[in-house]
């Protein structure tokens, strides 16, 4: 009757030393049963297994070193207690509504672990889960997805115990790539096209002297050799740079192919050139899902 009592009287305190959370369940880990494993490893797993539940915001925890205080406060021994009844018993002298129980275990080169969640007042099974790890590592890495299968909540998108580099986009990458080449190939015409048409303005000014010359000097055949020369050159240039400055153009209509979301509808992409004595013309057209 004395032990009932003061069994009632702690349960009331834990209770009252609990941080008020509306809706939250009271749950507490309790030693799980080991083989091949030692029981330092076995606390440090159900350490982490108790502060995941937590940082998942569905329960108030009981961790591991409180429930320990308050057992030695009433002066309640966890040893010889492994069976599920006697474990539902000291989850609600703790005044936990739930208890998670379970088994740690290396079977051959791999560790197992197990759990479930039971509650306290019915020893029903709310909740169970089990992984198998390649070594400890991997075990505690997984701690925090394995508490959220065992309370029944959705797993995290990443494992959130392990920074995870994202993978560079490849497409995003060649996109970019084409892109960059392009833009700078398309400004190198550009300036290849300037050029052109600053030299054709100084042939026209070589043509005019050239022109009063000859006719001061009644040598038409000659100007009209040299005429003919710089026009060459000049279309020569004008062609060269228009070439340029369409693959530029080309390349960075291209990089839509590897920019645009795959599921959109591909677009298309088309150019031409139509270089002339004087005068180049560039069109780059691009259909977009059936819109240009």
């Amino acid at each position: 009757m004395k032990y009932s009592l003061l069994a009632l009287l702690m349960s009331v305190l834990v209770v009252m030393s609990l941080p008020a959370q509306t809706g939250q369940p009271i749950v507490t880990v309790m030693d799980f049963e080991t083989n091949g494993v030692s029981e330092n490893e076995m606390l440090s797993v159900i350490s982490l297994l108790s502060s995941s539940l937590f940082q998942t915001g569905s329960f108030t925890v009981i961790d591991v070193a409180e429930r320990d205080t308050i057992l030695k406060e009433i002066e309640f021994s966890l040893t010889g207690c492994t069976d599920e009844s006697c474990q539902v018993e000291v989850g609600k002298l703790l005044s936990a509504e739930m208890i998670v129980t379970g088994s740690l275990r290396k079977v051959g080169t791999k560790y197992v672990l197990s759990a479930k969640m039971l509650e306290t007042s019915t020893s029903r099974r709310v909740g169970s889960t089990d992984g198998i790890y390649e070594d400890i590592d991997s075990l505690l890495g997984d701690i925090y997805p394995f508490s959220c299968r065992l309370a029944g909540i959705e797993e995290p998108a990443a494992d959130v115990s392990q920074a995870q580099v994202e993978k560079p986009d490849s497409r995003k990458i060649i996109g970019f790539s084409v892109l960059g080449a392009g833009a700078v190939t398309a400004g190198i015409g550009g300036y290849l096209l300037y050029a052109a048409f600053a030299f054709n303005s100084e042939t026209v000014e070589s043509s005019k002297t050239a022109y009063l010359a000859a006719v001061e000097g009644d040598d038409h055949e000659a100007l009209y050799s040299d005429y003919l020369s710089l026009q060459e050159e000049f279309s020569g240039k004008l062609v060269t740079a228009a070439i340029i400055t369409g693959v530029g153009a080309a390349a960075m209509g291209a990089s839509v192919f590897f920019l645009a979301p795959e599921k959109e509808k591909a677009p298309r992409v088309s150019f031409s050139v139509l270089p002339a004595p004087g005068a180049a013309r560039i069109a780059v057209h691009v259909n977009y899902q059936g819109r240009r």
